[in-house]
């Protein structure tokens, strides 16, 4: 997945639980070089999206600054 994103390309990677999802979000985003002031100023946006940042707004808001999300629905197997 790795060498997909530094041929700046896009992946989509699944997993089973929010917390997976978020952890698994952040262990890319701390590998990922990739960043710039229109994510930085997305990253801020997420910050600021609530008057008071939950601590799961500030997890996404640095994962934002590089160019990567997460998302849990409650899927089952």
């Amino acid at each position: 997945m790795l060498d997909t994103l530094r041929l700046e390309k896009q992946a989509l990677v699944f997993v089973n639980t929010k917390r997976s999802a978020e952890k698994t979000a952040e262990d890319i985003s701390k590998k990922v070089k990739m960043g710039s002031a229109e994510l930085n100023n997305l990253s801020d946006d997420l910050l600021h999206a609530l008057s008071r940042p939950t601590k799961q707004c500030e997890r996404l808001a640095q994962c934002v600054k590089k160019g990567i999300a997460y998302h849990h629905a409650g899927l089952v197997h």
